[in-house]
């Protein structure tokens, strides 16, 4: 989010610096319309950079106690769910309810929902054998209601995380708009009017090249591009932080953040190959990105396979 925020900022300081100069703008419509645009852009920039700028911690905060929670009452529930069975001589109760035991902190949040889902329907089938074994209607009323708002929160938060990617999404479609005013509109208007108001001239150019070593101007031409988007577990479709995402042929390399999400700026226009790779997890197949003078930016999603026995939640 880092990149984005330097980027908004300095678009900011583009139209501060039209603002500044309002004799260079009077009576071009074109370009007076193009900045009312930069402008709404920016405001809706600014708008969802407040909305993501916070951790998604807060988001996955409910689902993680909640999912604490949940998997001590399956591992003591599926105990009571073997003395059942036991009791019967069911075999398959028997079984399901070992395995469910085994898998209390192994599994998926999914999987440990609809594993818990199964053991609240198999034990309220037997609730009138729980007191013998010094468990409660109450508790078992309890389990069920636990299950049932487990569901709920993940669902909620699978929702904030979609919401947070369509932002993301959004965000990246705004700058590359914006992007292209600059290149299209206020690029070539700066250079013609440098003779008329090299004041505006010299403080735009600045801005452009990124206020560092001086370049010639027509280097803000340059195509540059973005490659981002998410790596996600392909079971539950939650998104995976700290995975490793690289361009070898560049030696490049980032990580994804809380949201999954990683990002490679500044990109020349060519073809990238892009791969990752995370433990406790299948290396993916490797992708291609093209990143063309129309295409500037491109999104390239990693769906992630746990290896079988991997704690992944």
């Amino acid at each position: 989010m880092n990149t984005q925020i330097t980027k908004h900022q300095r678009y900011k300081s583009i139209i501060r610096v039209m603002d500044n100069h309002p004799e260079a703008l009077e009576g071009k419509t074109e370009i007076l319309n193009a900045k009312t645009l930069f402008i709404n852009k920016n405001t809706r920039i600014e708008e969802l950079i407040k909305e993501l700028v916070p951790p998604v911690s807060i988001v996955y905060g409910p689902k993680r106690e909640t999912q604490v929670i949940l998997r001590e009452k399956v591992k003591r529930m599926t105990g009571l769910g073997i003395l059942i069975a036991q009791k019967h001589n069911d075999l398959k109760l028997l079984q399901t309810m070992k395995a469910y035991k085994a898998l209390a902190y192994k599994t998926t949040a999914y999987k440990l929902y609809q594993n818990a889902m199964q053991v609240a329907d198999a034990i309220e089938l037997f609730a009138e054998d729980a007191d013998g074994f010094g468990f409660t209607a109450e508790e078992i009323a309890l389990f069920r209601t636990v299950v049932t708002t487990y569901g709920t929160i993940l669902a909620e938060t699978g929702n904030q995380l979609n919401d947070r990617k369509a932002g993301r999404i959004e965000l990246a479609s705004l700058f590359k708009d914006c992007n292209k005013i600059l290149k299209e509109n206020f690029d070539p208007f700066a250079i013609f009017v440098s003779e008329i108001y090299p004041e505006f001239y010299r403080e735009y150019s600045l801005l452009r090249v990124g206020g560092g070593r001086r370049k010639s101007y027509p280097a803000i031409d340059a195509e540059q591009g973005e490659i981002s988007g998410t790596a996600f577990d392909s079971n539950t479709n939650l998104p995976l932080a700290g995975v490793t995402v690289s361009i070898p042929d560049h030696n490049l390399i980032t990580e994804t953040d809380e949201d999954g999400f990683y990002l490679f700026s500044e990109l020349v226009t060519g073809t990238y190959r892009i791969t990752c790779s995370f433990q406790g997890y299948q290396v993916p197949v490797e992708q291609t990105a093209a990143l063309t003078a129309d295409a500037g930016t491109v999104d390239v999603d990693f769906g992630l396979v746990a290896v079988e026995g991997a704690n992944a939640a």
